[in-house]
C-alpha cells in the first residue's frame, strides 16, 4: 500500500465583485484571462484565454495544447473549433436545426461525428461514429450509465 496524502483545503481571495485573485488574471472587463495550474485539471501550467468581442472564448492555451472557437454566423454560438492535444490539428464543426445553440450533430474530424439523443426529460445519450459506433446512456444529472458499442455487422456488444 502507498502512502499519499490529499491537500484537505484549499483557499481562495475574492475581490469586492466575487472573483477569484489567487492566481487569476482578469481583464478590464472581468473576464480570466490567465487561471492558476492548480485549478486546472492537469495542473500543469497555467491556463490563458483570449475572447470574441461578444465575450465568447476565442481561444484556450494550457503548455503545449491549444484550442481555437470560430463564432457561427448567429455570433452567440460556436460554429466551430481547433485543437491540436494530439499534436495534430484536428477542426470539429457544429451543425444547427434552428436558431438555438445546440447543435443537432458535429463533425468530430477524421470523418467522424456524433451527436446528442433527446428524451422527455431532455438529453437522454449521445451517439459518436467511429471505427465502431459507441451509443452513450446517461442519467437526468447527466452521468454516463450505461454504453454500447455497435459492431459494424449491426450487432451491439455491452458495455
Amino acid at each position: 500500500m502507498s502512502n499519499t496524502s490529499l491537500a484537505l483545503s484549499k483557499g481562495w481571495e475574492y475581490d469586492s465583485a466575487d472573483r477569484s485573485t489567487t492566481g487569476y488574471t482578469l481583464d478590464a472587463f472581468g473576464r480570466t484571462t490567465v487561471a492558476p495550474a492548480g485549478d486546472m485539471p492537469t495542473g500543469a501550467v497555467d491556463s490563458q484565454m483570449t475572447y470574441h468581442v461578444n465575450d465568447m472564448v476565442r481561444s484556450i492555451t494550457q503548455g503545449p495544447r491549444a484550442s481555437t472557437y470560430t463564432l457561427d454566423a448567429l455570433t452567440d454560438r460556436y460554429r466551430s473549433w481547433t485543437e491540436n492535444a494530439s499534436g495534430t490539428s484536428v477542426t470539429h464543426r457544429n451543425h444547427y436545426g434552428d436558431d438555438g445553440d445546440n447543435p443537432s450533430w458535429t463533425e468530430e474530424g477524421n470523418g467522424n461525428f456524433s451527436r446528442g439523443i433527446l428524451g422527455l426529460s431532455g438529453m437522454i445519450g449521445t451517439f459518436a461514429s467511429s471505427t465502431a459506433p459507441v451509443w452513450v446512456v446517461t442519467n437526468h444529472p447527466g452521468d454516463h450509465v450505461a454504453g454500447m458499442v455497435e459492431s459494424l455487422t449491426g450487432a451491439c456488444l455491452h458495455q
